[in-house]
C-alpha cells in the first residue's frame, strides 16, 4: 500500500486579508528562512518548496462548501461550537503539500500541520478541515496539538479519525479509523469488545501511533503491547465496512 504523495487541508477564515500573498509571506518566510525555495512563477497564491516537498496555498473568497463540512461535522464532538463558529467564515485557504510517493508521509504531514498552525495564528483562523481523514478541528485545539508535536509524539487525532461506539444489541464497543491509509498503512478496526469505551479508544490510538512512528509491519497473529504484560493480538482481516480492504483487526479479547 502506497502512502499519499499529497496532503490537503482547508483553513476556515473570517475573511481573506488585503494583500493575501504578502500576509502569507510575512507569516511563513521568517520561519521557513533559507530552506524555502519560493516559486515566483506562480502568480495566484503562494508556492514553493522545502527540499522535495512542494507547498501551495490558494485563497478562496467564500466559506468551505457545506458539502465538504457537513459529512464530518458530527464527528467533531470535541469542537462543540463548530457549526456556530464556521457560520462566521467568509473565506478559506486551500493548503497542499506534495512530494515524491516514496518519501516519508509522516514528515509531510508534520510539515503541513506546522504550516496550518502558523497560518491559523497569523490570520485568526477559525478551524481546519484535514483531508486525509477527513476530520474537522477548531483552531485553538489544532494549534495546541501542533505546538506539542514531534516526530515521536504525533498529533494523531488531527490526522486520523478514531470512531468509537457502543453496540446497542449487546453493550460491547467497536472502533474504526479513517486516515491511516494516507500514510500507506492499513486502517484499524475493533469489533464487539467487552472492554470499556476508553480502553478501546486507547488501544486504537496507541497501536496507530506505534505503527506510524516505528514504521513497523505487524504480521498476522502477532502481538503488540504497551508492556510485556499488557498486549493484544493483531490480525489481518477484511474490513467490515469495505470487503475490498484489508485492515488490522485488534483482538482485545485474545487469550494470552
Amino acid at each position: 500500500m502506497e502512502a499519499s504523495n499529497a496532503f490537503l487541508a482547508l483553513l476556515a477564515l473570517p475573511d481573506l486579508p488585503p494583500g493575501l500573498t504578502g500576509a502569507i509571506e510575512e507569516i511563513l518566510l521568517p520561519i521557513l528562512g533559507d530552506t524555502f525555495d519560493r516559486d515566483t512563477s506562480i502568480v495566484e497564491g503562494f508556492a514553493g518548496a522545502v527540499g522535495e516537498e512542494r507547498l501551495r496555498i490558494v485563497g478562496v473568497p467564500e466559506a468551505i462548501p457545506e458539502a465538504v463540512i457537513n459529512p464530518v461535522l458530527r464527528g467533531a464532538w470535541y469542537w462543540s461550537e463548530a457549526e456556530e463558529e464556521l457560520e462566521t467564515s467568509k473565506a478559506h485557504l486551500v493548503v497542499v503539500v506534495k512530494g515524491p510517493t516514496d518519501a516519508n508521509a509522516m514528515m509531510r504531514a508534520l510539515f503541513l500541520t506546522r504550516i496550518c498552525a502558523m497560518l491559523l495564528r497569523g490570520l485568526d483562523g477559525i478551524g481546519v478541515y484535514w483531508g486525509g481523514a477527513p476530520s474537522l478541528h477548531g483552531a485553538e485545539a489544532f494549534i495546541a496539538s501542533s505546538d506539542e508535536m514531534t516526530p515521536k509524539q504525533l498529533p494523531l487525532r488531527l490526522w486520523v479519525d478514531f470512531q468509537v461506539w457502543r453496540n446497542d444489541d449487546d453493550g460491547t464497543h467497536s472502533m474504526r479509523t479513517n486516515g491511516m491509509d494516507s500514510f500507506g498503512r492499513h486502517e484499524l478496526e475493533i469489533h464487539g469488545s467487552k472492554k470499556d469505551q476508553d480502553e478501546v479508544a486507547s488501544w486504537g490510538y496507541n497501536v496507530a501511533h506505534y505503527l506510524l512512528v516505528s514504521g513497523a509491519e505487524v504480521e498476522d497473529g502477532h502481538a503488540v503491547g504497551r508492556s510485556p504484560s499488557d498486549w493484544i493480538r493483531v490480525r489481518h482481516a477484511t474490513s467490515v465496512f469495505d470487503e475490498k480492504k484489508t485492515v488490522y483487526y485488534l483482538d482485545l479479547e485474545a487469550e494470552k
